[in-house]
């Protein structure tokens, strides 16, 4: 009875009200507990089933980011890609371009070599023309200028043909850089065609950018939103779901706790880590502030030593300044020998440059002068064979008529007549000899000449002097052979018989005396004269040699070039009276040719009338004696004249003797310039010496300085540990904010679940009329709603706490920055002192370059500033160390990170094989499912068996079929619902292998992109080099091409002054030889006048 009353109160609080028979107790029962588990099933599977839905949507949201970045980085690579293609072709431009500028300098380059090459040739051709001889030259002279119209055609023609050239060369190049330009497009069409089958092949396996964007979490939330609220609403509608959403909160506040715990524990282990790093952070504070006041014993023993050297660096200064002064005056010395060998230098190439200038006119007509003598030798040999025959028939003639006479008057006087003829034959052969004797001593005195200017170039005034007294006075002697002979000529016009002419002989003779004597003295005089001021300035010249040598100053060399220009300048104001001297005697040559001519006339006037007719008395017989004898004393006056020009030629002696002098004491010079220029060099040597020194105090000011970089680099390390511990300082407050972040995440967790638990007690306030028979769940259900409530009083107090130690912790790490801040403030101080400190060894460094006793000192002090720095070297290392045990600290943090990801990660997996085991209680559920169909089933035939038993029962069962009717619908929405979130599954799975794809995908396309990247780098960076190498050789090149162009420039120029001095020399070498021609004629006309009387 108890078992059927309760199980009537169990029906009627399901709503079963009909009838229940004794009979049909343990069928009920059964039907009822299968109903109670299938409903708790139910529950449990729609809790099931919701959990994965709201794992699917996690997953949802959690792939979207990866989406997005997945867009983000196929846009880039796209960008990327394109970027990279625009800059190989802008690089293939380029090297292009600088391809066709190397052509054209190439070119260019080719072209100079080949014009050098020709110009070269033409020099050479032109130093060959003018080293020929004259002679060639001579005969060439005519045919120069027709070849110069010529080669100037031809020029006109090659510059034509050159032009032309070079435009079909520009055509050429334009043609073949158009077809580079061609195969340029078409190689970017190539590229081009190239990226749209990349982009083809990828769109090809997978969704497009566009698609992907799409996807994007930012994109269309409202939309999904409004989805979201009504898939909710209807959820809500639904009655079952009441209690799985419960039980979804119990479930999320379980894991807010979970996730709370673990937040605490990670909070326990960061309080863990941060007590290290505050140790770790007073041990290195304790540290620095050691190492600070080390070093501030450093710098006080520094500015010490300092201070000492300062002193010695005081004192060593004035040794430098005694030294410097010594050093200046040395310098002025030198710098006045200098200045003097600067100017002697200069004086010697410009008489060097006349020296030459004279000799090549000297030796020009030196030749014309042997040439002429040569001439002149030849027609005095002719000439005195003439006299000879003239002279002996003369003789006989008169041979015959004094005989005639004789035998007539004085029969006797026959051998006298013999004997005056042996005389007169006698003294022609002697005078004959005489004149042939002087063209010989002219020939061995131009041979001499010759030899003097070949081997005394230096001298050549004096050689000029020479050569001007020669031929002024062989032009006196010409004046004084043919003075008589103009006399005798107009004594011989005075008379016309030989008796009246006695006394014209006599006043003629006397005047050929006076002249004589006058024009002896007078060429005396002026010998004696440029004699006695060619002394004087020898003197003088010595003079100054012998004070230059004795006082080297500048200004008493200043005064010394003074006077010597003066003596230059006399010796110029001696050359132009000597030219005046040559002037005269050429008009004297003048007058000596007409009287000369006046002579012959005379003389053979004088023959006529002697061959007409004797004379036969005695007075014109002792006339005709005397007549002899005064050809005898002109004999003898030809004899003086020959001793003048011997006594001539010793002047010439004299003065090349003077020349050597000179000579010798220009090489005195020489020697006294190098023995200044060995002082010089001694000088030089000792500087080297002072510099040696001192570059050996600059290199141990290197070394102090390498010792002040060494400590600032020790400096600089501290820094970067110090930058190391903010860095971790930095890294612990990261993941203090990411904790924080956690629980904002965890509070908006819990606040959406309050949302949820407030909007189901809104609904079951309005379900509640529906729910009447429920109310006994109902306060089941708000029991556990008290005990969530009160686990999440709990859970809030927990959070309040662990939000109180962030505080605490984010104070103290305040705390710790203003440390930092100090120890920062504390570390710009000792920079300041280091700066300052910095400042005065940079300014000692100065003062210590000329310091050389304390050498000594300073490398004492320099060991053991090597001690006390492997001292510091060794705490440095000690310090190293422990910033070592940090970094191993904080890496064996890091590494905890990473476990606590790997944990994650495990959860992440254990969800997975949730999953999977919901999979398969579905899949068992599915098996109850149909089992429990088959009972159904069974039953159904029992119910049809026992209907004929009784109508209520009929009821019952229609009831009892309703309600498995309703089940079995449910069961239908279940199974789709369950089917549906399946296919959902195995999408976003799908799609998770597809992203996951995609992103690997992705990944080796950006390391190829990277690689490409770096190779477009490298390729970059050697085209850069390649085109600083193109462009420095192009500059080289243009400079070659400068250089060349100048060349071409003075090699023109030179080529034009050769044309026009050739054309000069040619001008010259015409009028030389008409000269020549014209005296030549001049003379073998005279010749044959004297030769040939009557002609």
């Amino acid at each position: 009875m108890e078992s059927f009353a309760k199980l009537r109160q169990e029906l009627d609080t399901l709503g079963y009200t009909e009838t229940l028979k004794i009979e049909s107790l343990p069928l009920v029962q059964r039907l009822l507990s299968d109903l109670k588990v299938t409903t708790e099933n139910l529950k449990k599977y729609m809790t099931v089933s919701q959990q994965a839905l709201e794992e699917r949507d996690n997953l949802l949201l959690g792939a979207e980011p990866y989406k997005c970045d997945n867009a983000k980085l196929i846009r880039e690579c796209n960008e990327l890609h394109l970027a990279f293609i625009h800059f190989k072709e802008q690089h293939e431009k380029t090297q292009k371009d600088l391809k066709t500028q190397v052509l054209l300098l190439e070119n260019q380059l080719t072209d100079c070599s080949i014009e050098k090459q020709k110009l070269a040739q033409k020099v050479k051709d032109l130093q060959l023309i003018t080293h020929k001889q004259p002679m060639s030259s001579r005969t060439k002279s005519t045919s120069k200028n027709d070849n110069f119209q010529l080669n100037s055609a031809m020029a006109i023609a090659d510059k034509k043909i050159a032009s032309l050239s070079k435009e079909i060369q520009k055509l050429k190049e334009e043609q073949f850089q158009y077809v580079k330009d061609k195969d340029f497009f078409k190689t970017q069409l190539h590229t081009r065609d190239e990226e749209i089958d990349r982009l083809n092949k990828l769109l090809e396996g997978g969704r497009t950018t566009k698609v992907l964007s799409k996807d994007c979490c930012y994109k269309n939330i409202d939309n999904k939103i409004g989805s979201l609220q009504d898939e909710i609403n209807s959820l809500k509608r639904q009655k079952n779901l009441l209690q799985n959403q419960l039980k979804e909160a119990t479930a999320k506040q379980h894991e807010a706790m979970r996730r709370a715990i673990h937040l605490a524990e990670r909070n326990k282990q960061l309080e863990n880590e941060m007590k290290d790093i505050d140790q770790i952070a007073l041990a290195v504070e304790a540290e620095c502030n050691d190492t600070v006041k080390d070093n501030a014993e450093k710098v006080t023993r520094l500015q010490d030593k300092l201070n000492e050297s300062v002193i010695k660096m005081q004192n060593l200064e004035r040794e430098n300044v005694k030294l410097t002064l010594d050093k200046k005056e040395l310098s002025a010395e030198l710098d006045a020998v200098r200045l003097e060998k600067k100017k002697l230098q200069t004086l010697i190439e410009s008489e060097a440059d006349e020296k030459k200038r004279l000799t090549d006119r000297f030796n020009n007509f030196t030749i014309i002068e042997h040439d002429l003598n040569m001439e002149i030798d030849r027609l005095l040999r002719i000439s005195g064979e003439q006299k000879r025959k003239i002279a002996e028939l003369e003789c006989q003639v008169t041979a015959a008529k004094i005989q005639d006479n004789d035998h007539k008057i004085f029969p006797g006087s026959q051998f006298a007549g013999a004997d005056s003829r042996r005389k007169t034959s006698d003294d022609t052969d002697k005078s004959s000899k005489k004149l042939s004797r002087p063209g010989l001593t002219v020939s061995e005195s131009s041979t001499k000449s010759k030899t003097a200017a070949t081997s005394k170039t230096q001298h050549k005034k004096t050689c000029r002097k020479s050569s001007i007294l020669k031929q002024s006075s062989a032009i006196r002697e010409s004046d004084d052979e043919k003075s008589p002979n103009s006399q005798i000529l107009n004594g011989k016009q005075a008379g016309k018989c030989c008796c009246e002419a006695g006394s014209c002989v006599k006043t003629m003779k006397e005047l050929l005396d006076k002249e004589m004597e006058y024009r002896q003295e007078q060429a005396m005089q002026q010998i004696d004269s440029l004699r006695q001021e060619k002394e004087y300035y020898m003197k003088e010249y010595h003079k100054v040699l012998e004070e230059i040598r004795s006082r080297p100053g500048q200004e008493k060399s200043n005064k010394y070039q003074e006077r010597i220009e003066e003596l230059l300048n006399g010796m110029k104001e001696k050359d132009l009276t000597i030219s005046a001297f040559q002037n005269e005697i050429r008009t004297l040559n003048n007058e000596k040719y007409s009287l000369s001519a006046r002579v012959d006339s005379q003389s053979k006037q004088t023959s006529e009338t002697e061959l007409d007719g004797i004379c036969q008395k005695t007075s014109c017989r002792r006339k005709a004696r005397e007549l002899e004898v005064h050809k005898e004393e002109l004999k003898h006056i030809e004899k003086e004249n020959n001793s003048l020009k011997i006594k001539i030629q010793a002047l010439n002696e004299t003065t090349v003797f003077d020349q050597e002098r000179m000579k010798k004491a220009f090489q005195e010079m020489e020697g006294h310039i190098l023995k200044l220029e060995n002082e010089r060099r001694d000088l030089v040597v000792s500087q080297c010496t002072s510099r040696s020194n001192v570059t050996q105090l600059e290199e141990d000011c290197n070394l102090l300085r390498e010792q002040l970089r060494s400590t600032k680099n020790e400096l600089n390390n501290q820094k970067a540990n110090y930058n190391q511990l903010k860095i971790l300082h930095d890294q612990t407050e990261r993941a203090l904010n990411e904790a924080q972040t956690r629980l904002l995440r965890a509070e908006t967790e819990l606040q959406s679940s309050q949302t949820k638990i407030s909007s189901t007690h809104r609904e079951t306030a309005g379900y509640e009329r529906e729910i009447g028979k429920l109310q006994g769940d109902i306060e089941v259900m708000k029991m556990q709603l008290s005990k969530i409530d009160k686990d999440k009083d709990e859970l809030l107090n927990v959070v309040d706490a662990k939000t109180e130690k962030i505080d605490f912790l984010e104070g103290q790490l305040k705390e710790k920055k203003n440390l930092i801040q100090s120890l920062e403030s504390e570390v710009k101080d000792l920079r300041r002192k280091v700066g300052k400190i910095s400042d005065e060894t940079n300014s000692q460094d100065l003062q210590l370059r000329s310091s050389k006793q304390e050498l000594a000192m300073l490398q004492k002090d320099y060991e053991a500033e090597k001690k006390f720095k492997e001292s510091a070297v060794q705490e440095n290392k000690r310090l190293q160390d422990d910033l070592a045990s940090v970094t191993r600290d904080c890496r064996e943090a890091r590494k905890e990170l990473e476990i606590s990801t790997r944990q994650v990660e495990d959860l992440k997996r254990q969800l997975q094989h949730y999953v999977a085991e919901v999979k398969r209680t579905e899949d068992l559920i599915s098996h109850k499912m149909a089992e429990l169909a088959s009972q159904v089933a069974s039953l159904e035939m029992q119910l049809k068996q026992g209907s004929s038993q009784s109508d209520r029962y009929m009821t019952e069962l229609k009831q009892l079929k309703d309600l498995c009717l309703k089940l079995d619908t449910e069961k239908d929405e279940l199974k789709h619902e369950l089917r549906s979130k399946d296919e959902q599954k195995s999408s976003l799975e799908r799609e998770n292998k597809d992203l996951r794809s995609a992103l690997d995908k992705d990944q080796s396309s950006l390391d190829g992109v990277e690689k490409l990247l770096n190779d477009a780098r490298q390729e970059v960076i050697e085209h850069r080099l390649l085109n600083q190498d193109l462009q420095s050789e192009i500059i080289k090149m243009r400079s070659q091409i400068q250089e060349l162009q100048d060349k071409l420039a003075t090699t023109g120029e030179q080529l034009d002054l050769y044309q026009e001095k050739a054309f000069e020399y040619s001008q010259q070498n015409k009028q030389l030889r008409r000269e020549v021609a014209n005296e030549r004629f001049a003379r073998a006309r005279d010749d044959d006048a004297k030769r040939y009387p009557s002609l």
